[in-house]
C-alpha cells in the first residue's frame, strides 16, 4: 500500500501523514485515528495504542501464535 492511499483511508492529508511517518509531527486525536485503522483494516485500536496484548492467529494445528509486536519503525521485533 502506498503512503498516500493509507492517508486517504484515514481521511488525512498526505503531507500530514508523511510528517507523522518521518517523526516531524504527531497526529492529533490518536485514539480516533486508531479506531479508523481498526474499522478500515480490522487491526485492534487497543493493540495499535499499546493497551492490549498482541492479537493471535490460529495455527494449522489449532494452537494460536502471537503476532509480532511492532517497534516505532513498524518493523517486526520477533
Amino acid at each position: 500500500m502506498q503512503q498516500g492511499e493509507f492517508a486517504d483511508t484515514l481521511g488525512v492529508k498526505r503531507q500530514a501523514y508523511a510528517a507523522w511517518e518521518a517523526g516531524i509531527s504527531l497526529p492529533r486525536g490518536i485514539v480516533s485515528l486508531a479506531k479508523r485503522v481498526e474499522l478500515a483494516y480490522g487491526v485492534s485500536a487497543g493493540w495499535i495504542l499499546g493497551t492490549e496484548e498482541a492479537p493471535t492467529r490460529p495455527k494449522p494445528g489449532g494452537d494460536s501464535e502471537k503476532l509480532p509486536r511492532l517497534d516505532s519503525n513498524q518493523e517486526p521485533t520477533d
